[in-house]
């Protein structure tokens, strides 16, 4: 599962909150695998790129902000992936 939250930035805390939440609710063989967004949609979508092609992730959680989101629903379009 590719995780694209705020790690950097005004809300990296509320990622790191995040990062650790659902670090600590995964069991073998799920693995969590974290990008960050910086709450910026070209961060975004870059994050949700290299999950995606680079890692061949399907299943996302997040972004969390709000422009990012519409950025990478836009991203996800013509793809197998869901967020």
């Amino acid at each position: 599962i590719g995780a694209i939250v705020p790690l950097s930035g005004e809300y990296s805390r509320i990622g790191e909150t995040l990062r650790t939440s659902l670090s600590s609710g995964v069991t073998s063989p799920v693995t969590l695998r974290f990008e960050d967004e910086g709450c910026d949609p070209k961060m975004a979508v870059g994050a949700f790129t290299r999950l995606h092609r680079q890692h061949g992730i399907n299943l996302f959680i997040g972004p969390c902000c709000g422009s990012p989101q519409g950025a990478v629903a836009e991203a996800m379009k013509n793809t197998d992936a869901l967020a």
